[in-house]
């Protein structure tokens, strides 16, 4: 499993006017997206990929929809000049016009808690549109700029937003929620605001003001829209975007209507190798937000590049490494490599992706540019893990015979090769790239390299069958998984010596660690 921040949770853009006025554009997706049931009053639904209004037919239950957005990014002393809900309607059981009504909420809620019994009262309506069957599969937008007014003004408290329908007979309808990872069909809050001066022409400078070369980016233009990454101004009326195909756009800013970065979502990359797939998990709500089919046959190792915005799968049985895009996660292209391939990692720079092949005794150096084999490395029996130190100059690969070979970055040919414990299986480098420490599968011990030198320092005994290891940010401590002694060994990297030892469950086999904030 890897995981990955990608793309949105708001998104600051800066919008070209006629006048030639810059008028800055935040699109906010929700904090709280939830469902109630009068059928199921003391029932809490948690986060929703779909929302739903009105009564179904059977069994007759009624449903309401919360949405909450945090406008706490709006910037202070602005003026805002529009706010507008849009979601994506998707359903609509009985034909015919049927209201929509937005009503704001009295008091708080949080998506994790709510009930039909405890949702807050409502203010009154503030929007009401008609939908009929001509709105399906499309966005609906509704003006909420005075409510948005009150609730950036402090007059009224920001407790979120209450949608409905008729109650007292079938009109079941339904919007996207937290949707499949398909971040634009998210309900969305888009606020405009006034905070730029008049300038007489719209130069890249002026458009890319705080949007940063590198950063995941959507411009739209008059005539088409483009999502990549950032390289930067060419020209003062010239910008550059890389799209996710490897494509080039210049594009002339005179022509951009507007341009926004993209945030961060986390995600988690998690290959299941029996139904050849991939599940994508949004670790902000820990739900399963899509499965990629048909990734290969047999996925197993997972890697994405540092900006986020591609995977790399080994397919073990397909002798292939599938690219996922992860910014529409589908399959960007599938590589041929060697034999039963295994584990992969990618270079700090994100330039070069490198393959294990157990059967063939090789690793695959990817150019991650064109998606290409570079180079077949020769190394040692039955390679499995691989890991790359911090500085991106040696890749350290763990040969199930018994060693590991030391392949340099720049020349991609192996330049040592260390004699290890029985049968290693793991391998994790500390963050300041002073040690590597390696899993070995069959006499229980972990031995530890000097990456300066390339030589064993000190061998650990841990566990029965260490297979997978992690280490802390910090780099204070490694984590040991001991297949078969259904433990955790906590190595103290300090000393190098085991200071505890955590009973798990059975069979654990893979560990990651994670910085998470604490709600």
């Amino acid at each position: 499993m890897e995981i990955k921040y990608r793309f949105k949770i708001s998104r600051y853009l800066n919008k070209k006017m006629n006048g030639g006025i810059i008028l800055p554009v935040l699109f906010l997706t929700p904090i709280d997206a939830t469902i109630v049931a009068q059928l199921q009053p003391d029932q809490n639904f948690g986060p929703q990929e779909d929302l739903f209004v009105g009564r179904t037919a059977v069994p007759n239950d009624v449903f309401r929809s919360l949405l909450k957005f945090d406008i706490s990014v709006i910037p202070p002393e602005v003026t805002i000049t529009k706010a507008t809900l849009r979601l994506f309607f998707f359903q609509k059981d009985v034909p015919g016009v049927q209201p929509l009504s937005v009503q704001r909420l009295t008091s708080n809620f949080s998506q994790n808690t709510v009930t039909w019994n405890t949702q807050p009262a409502t203010g009154g309506t503030i929007y009401e549109t008609n939908l009929t069957e001509d709105n399906l599969n499309n966005f609906i937008y509704l003006d909420v700029t005075g409510l948005a007014e009150d609730w950036f003004s402090g007059s009224i408290a920001n407790n979120g937003l209450l949608l409905t329908t008729i109650e007292n007979a079938t009109s079941l309808m339904g919007f996207k929620g937290y949707d499949d990872a398909i971040v634009p069909n998210l309900p969305t809050l888009i606020i405009e605001f006034e905070e730029a001066p008049v300038m007489e022409e719209c130069s890249c400078a002026n458009l890319l003001n705080n949007i940063t070369p590198g950063s995941v980016v959507e411009i739209v233009t008059r005539c088409n829209t483009f999502v990549g990454q950032l390289v930067g101004p060419v020209t003062p009326d010239v910008i550059q975007l890389v799209t996710q195909n490897n494509r080039v756009f210049n594009i002339c800013c005179k022509e951009i209507c507007t341009i926004g970065s993209l945030e961060l979502l986390p995600l988690a990359y998690v290959t299941n190798l029996l139904d050849d797939s991939v599940s994508v998990i949004n670790t902000a709500i820990n739900s399963v937000i899509t499965t990629i089919v048909n990734v290969g046959d047999a996925p197993i190792g997972v890697a994405i590049t540092p900006d986020g915005t591609k995977a790399y799968v080994t397919n073990a049985s397909g002798d292939t490494v599938s690219v996922i895009n992860t910014l529409t996660n589908s399959i960007l292209v599938v590589i041929p490599v060697g034999g039963v391939p295994n584990g992969v990692a990618i270079t700090p720079d994100g330039t070069k992706a490198y393959v294990t092949n157990v059967d063939d005794d090789t690793v695959s150096v990817i150019n991650t540019l064109t998606n290409s084999i570079l180079v077949v490395i020769p190394v040692g029996d039955a390679p499995v893990g691989v890991a790359i130190t911090p500085d991106g100059a040696k890749a350290y690969v763990v040969n199930f015979g018994g060693n590991v070979s030391v392949i340099d970055i720049d020349t991609d040919t192996v330049i040592d090769t260390i004699d290890v414990g029985t049968n290693p299986q793991g391998v994790a480098i500390t963050p300041d790239g002073t040690k590597a420490y390696v899993t070995n599968l069959n006499d229980n011990t972990v031995s530890i390299i000097d990456t300066d030198t390339d030589t064993v320092i000190d061998t650990i005994g841990v566990g029965a069958n260490p297979i997978s290891i992690a280490i802390t940010p910090d780099g204070s401590k490694a984590y040991v998984t001991n297949a078969s002694g259904d433990t955790v060994s906590v190595i103290n990297t300090m000393t190098d010596s085991v200071f505890t030892t955590v009973a798990v469950g059975d069979g654990p086999r893979g560990i990651d660690i994670a910085l998470v904030p604490v709600l």
